[in-house]
């Protein structure tokens, strides 16, 4: 069933370009629905860009009603639930990277990132498990800042300020045959 559908103003107008009287119209047509009246042709002025693209003014409002909804169904949760929830997710992804290299590291978090803004996103409202899930990712971020903060900060006793660059790579050890 389709979320939200259009009506041409033309089809509310006779042929003469009267509008139809009210008992003309279907009473299935309005019945049980909402009613956003707005305009989308070009002359309007009432585009507006969006994530989405360019949309008119009438199909934003027509979308909002369509995901109400969901955001309205979402558990409801203060300020210390979704601290609480994001400080679990932090320790989560913490425990779970602490030991990975950052590339691996990097796609764990995305993988996690995106698979608890699903799950909380089902439970919460959309916008609740973003919060929980960014917060989350900022501390991860801040911790690994402090992290790499705390190794050049052992590195620059002994390196200098050289310890801004990158570690030098091992060199090889030639191969040695035993000659006997």
């Amino acid at each position: 069933m389709p979320l939200f559908r259009r009506v041409s103003a033309r089809a509310l107008m006779t042929p003469a370009g009267t509008v139809v009287a009210a008992r003309a119209v279907a009473d299935d047509l309005l019945r049980d629905r909402f009613v956003i009246i707005g305009a989308s042709h070009a002359e309007s002025m009432d585009g507006h860009l969006t994530p989405i693209g360019f949309l008119p003014g009438a199909l934003i409002v027509a979308n909002d009603v369509a995901t109400a909804p969901a955001v309205l169904s979402g558990q409801p949760l203060g300020a210390a639930g979704a601290t609480l929830i994001a400080l679990a997710l932090f320790g989560a992804l913490m425990a779970i990277t602490s030991r990975l290299r950052a590339l691996a590291a990097s796609v764990v978090v995305a993988v996690a990132v995106l698979g608890s803004l699903m799950a909380l996103g089902r439970i919460f409202a959309p916008s609740t498990a973003g919060d929980i899930v960014l917060a989350a990712l900022g501390m991860v971020a801040f911790l690994s800042t402090l992290d790499g903060l705390f190794t050049l900060g052992k590195d620059w006793r002994a390196r200098g300020w050289r310890a801004l660059l990158k570690p030098d790579k091992p060199r090889a050890v030639p191969d040695t045959e035993d000659v006997a």
